[in-house]
């Protein structure tokens, strides 16, 4: 999905509007929209939540769990 329009202001001192050319660094977001995104495959059964990250990535070898 692509949202292809600008809001707000790049900078609200100088009056100057976000516009459809705009980049953002989504540095954080990335985060919660991975842990969304974990979840929802959950809910349809293609992962638990329970296992070892080790086992849907491989190269991994670790024990920690994606959540106790």
């Amino acid at each position: 999905m692509i949202l292809n329009k600008g809001f707000g202001y790049v900078d609200a001192n100088q009056g100057r509007k976000h516009g459809q050319q705009t980049l953002f660094q989504i540095g954080s977001i990335q985060k919660g929209l991975t842990a969304a995104l974990l979840m929802k495959l959950a809910e349809h059964g293609k992962l638990k939540i329970s296992n070892s990250v080790g086992k849907y990535l491989s190269g991994i070898r670790t024990k920690i769990k994606l959540f106790d």
